[in-house]
């Protein structure tokens, strides 16, 4: 009697955990299983294996959702009376990712947007729905931060008493501008800027070097200009333990690297060597700053961006030739080829469009820039997009709008600030 009592009472709490719902991803059209597809139940994700199968904990009711790039999204709900034996079949519609026609130059003349015969433009960012723009008059130690719409209206300005060097967003979204004394974090409140000035020691070595932030970890750079290899690392956000995602390394360059400190004479090693032993140095990182290997002809700066795309981080190592896909978690999903970084006009330089998240390559070549949009599946570029005006400066892209820096060569003409539309479609529907 106790075992039917507890055999009955076994099926009653059974439908309080969650179970685990099994099912294939497959290609509506070719019936050919989807790999790397986005499975989210609320908290919970995960992803589509290499068959397409995946399995994700759900009880009657949920809603699952399916995305991936190429495919349109589609929500399942989990239905009362299910089998956890049951294969859920999700068929995804594939989308076009090919870009449609890009603008033919001769047709359409770029947009002016900032324009002053008073001041010209250093540089430029976006901040939320407006931009900052960072200029200056005759005087290159006199300049003003101003915040304008996308349209060019200028709503309020702000001298700068320091030597402005650039701005940096870090992965929160905030907007910092670096001086050559201090850096500050730029904050607008009931029409006004402000420059609060920020911790140096803080900044380099915790907001400058994040990278990324996804809904489950942190994503953080080793990078330093002297070095020739780093590593991005994932900062769990529940509970803070670094680990290490990828390595980063320029083999040639690392054995040059490390070769300086083997050629160097006996004397200078011991030399090294008692140095390195007082301040806890690594004696080839004091070899080839000695010799001046880093800031020789043979020297380069490493390259290999991470970059959010969904929830999921891409790192395109260049010295790998490969593009890898990290989950939101820091976890290794996939990994596939590039080769567009081998075009002798690519100038070391991926662009994020800031509104929809697409990629591009940055090319250069007879003085015009030009931009060929990655398509992080198949590691492959698109068709190209060459800017209208030459020596172009300070490129950046959003929401299917290239903004640049121009003065027209050999004219008395200031900096503007000019944009143009990537592809005729998105021209048509601002008409």
């Amino acid at each position: 009697m106790k075992l039917i009592l507890l055999s009955l009472f076994s099926l009653l709490i059974q439908p309080s955990f969650a179970q685990i719902i099994k099912g294939e991803c497959t290609d509506d059209k070719s019936g050919k299983a989807v790999p790397f597809i986005t499975i989210v139940n609320g908290k919970d994700y995960t992803y589509s294996d290499a068959k397409g199968n995946f399995e994700i904990p759900g009880n009657a009711g949920d809603s699952l959702v399916f995305s991936r790039i190429g495919y349109s999204r589609i929500v399942i709900k989990i239905e009362e009376g299910r089998s956890g034996a049951e294969v859920l079949h999700v068929k995804l519609e594939r989308i076009s990712t090919a870009l449609p026609p890009f603008i033919v130059n001769e047709t359409r003349s770029p947009d002016t947007l900032v324009a002053s015969p008073v001041w010209m433009i250093r540089d430029f960012f976006f901040f939320h729905d407006s931009l900052l723009l960072l200029t200056w008059e005759k005087n290159p130690d006199k300049c003003f931060l101003r915040l304008t719409d996308l349209k060019g209206k200028e709503s309020v300005s702000l001298p700068i008493k320091d030597k402005p060097l650039g701005f940096f967003e870090d992965v929160a979204g905030n907007i910092y501008l670096e001086c050559k004394m201090a850096t500050y974090r730029i904050d607008h409140y009931r029409e006004a800027l402000f420059l609060q000035e920020v911790d140096q020691m803080q900044y380099y070595s915790v907001i400058r070097p994040g990278v990324g932030l996804s809904p489950k970890a942190f994503f953080s750079s080793t990078w330093t200009a002297q070095r020739p290899d780093f590593a991005y690392v994932n900062i769990n956000r529940e509970n803070p333990v670094a680990d290490t995602m990828i390595h980063i390394c320029d083999q040639h360059l690392y054995d040059l690297y490390y070769a300086e400190y083997k050629f160097l004479p006996f004397p200078v090693k011991c030399e090294i060597n008692r140095r390195c032993r007082r301040t806890g140095e690594d004696k080839y990182d004091v070899a080839a700053a000695s010799t001046g290997f880093t800031n020789s002809i043979w020297w380069r700066k490493l390259y290999a961006p991470l970059l959010i795309e969904d929830t999921s981080a891409l790192v395109f190592d260049h010295y790998k030739d490969s593009i890898f896909r990290f989950d939101a978690s820091g976890s290794l999903i996939n990994a596939v080829s590039m080769d567009f970084h081998k075009n002798k006009t690519y100038k070391s330089k991926l662009i994020q469009d800031g509104g929809n998240e697409n990629i591009y390559a940055l090319n250069f070549k007879n003085g015009f820039s030009s931009l060929n949009r990655v398509n992080t599946i198949d590691g492959q570029t698109r068709e190209e997009l060459v800017l209208t005006y030459r020596y172009v400066e300070h490129i950046r892209i959003k929401d299917n709008r290239v903004f640049y820096l121009y003065r027209p060569f050999e004219s008395s003409q200031n900096t503007f600030l000019y944009a143009e539309w990537i592809h005729q479609n998105d021209l048509a529907d601002k008409k």
